[in-house]
């Protein structure tokens, strides 16, 4: 695979932004429906649907659960992560030329330790993509990279992802806002501060096992099963790994008291959202759920 191809893949990526485990759906039909990955938040004059998204889907996962379409048939506004069809592919192809790709001699090698570098050759080349590909790719960049083609491998597509679909439904009709900024997103893919070893070695891990961990968030996302979900992505990686805390900190907790002060702002108003973000956000102690709750207002998961 040529670094054109691996670079369109990469920005794939970017803008459908989580990890592994916010991108699955079921393709399961008899799993019994207890609840869905919806949530009501009210306050005296406003409501906001809180919808756990699925970035990468399949078309034929389609139409969804009708209980989702009428909340967004009665809200006047749509508001995502970030709205791909609106952003200047230009500048951030340039910000992943900037901060995505080594300049001169360095490369990834430069900042892997030996061991960690070996065993990305390995997985690699397991999975016939050289390293000479990846070599000028960031740890970040490769990371993301690699995720989303282990789940396009199993047939999903970011093209048929939930916020797509409500973007598309909402274009002409209602207002689209952000909650986040490209830059801020990118900022974040493509962060260099955090343990780069870390980092790629934890990844590695995770694409081995992509089809088993799907398989677990794929129930726990039909039957809206948060909890489960909670102890699965969260809970038992952070008590395996500890030492991951702070990347955890970084994709989800950090933006999660962000995306929630703004969501809190729309509660002050008159007016119905429909609100889609990754699924990881919304669920346990530290998640927009939890936060909305302890700012007091009444959430009812539907």
């Amino acid at each position: 695979m040529k670094y054109e191809k691996l670079k369109h893949y990469f920005i794939a990526a970017a803008l459908f932004l989580f990890f592994l485990p916010q991108a699955v759906f079921s393709q399961e039909q008899n799993v019994p429906t207890k609840k869905s990955f919806l949530w009501r938040v009210q306050s005296p004059t406003a409501t906001v649907f809180l919808l756990g998204s699925i970035h990468f889907m399949k078309p034929e996962m389609y139409p969804l659960n009708s209980i989702i379409e009428d909340a967004f048939d009665q809200s006047a506004y749509l508001v995502v992560e970030l709205n791909p069809l609106t952003m200047d592919q230009n500048k951030m192809q340039n910000e992943i030329m900037l901060k995505g790709i080594y300049q001169g001699d360095r490369t990834v090698k430069d900042d892997l330790s030996e061991d960690v570098f070996a065993m990305l050759k390995t997985h690699l080349e397991k999975n016939n993509m050289p390293m000479d590909n990846f070599i000028k790719f960031k740890p970040g960049m490769i990371v993301m990279t690699m995720t989303s083609l282990q789940i396009m491998k199993l047939g999903f597509s970011p093209e048929y992802g939930i916020d797509l679909h409500f973007i598309r439904k909402a274009q002409g009709e209602k207002p689209i806002l952000e909650l986040e900024t490209m830059d801020e997103q990118m900022d974040l893919l493509l962060d260099n501060s955090l343990n780069n070893d870390l980092i790629v070695k934890s990844s590695i891990l995770e694409w081995e096992k992509t089809e088993e961990v799907l398989e677990k968030t794929i129930a726990l996302w039909k039957i809206g099963g948060a909890d489960q979900m909670t102890a699965l992505i969260i809970d038992e990686p952070l008590k395996t790994n500890p030492e991951f805390l702070p990347v955890y900190q970084k994709m989800f907790f950090d933006r999660n008291r962000k995306m929630a002060s703004k969501i809190t702002q729309f509660l002050g108003s008159k007016h119905t959202y429909f609100v889609v973000v990754g699924s990881g956000h919304l669920i346990g102690g530290n998640g927009i759920v939890r936060l909305l709750e302890k700012a007091g207002h009444d959430v009812t998961q539907l």
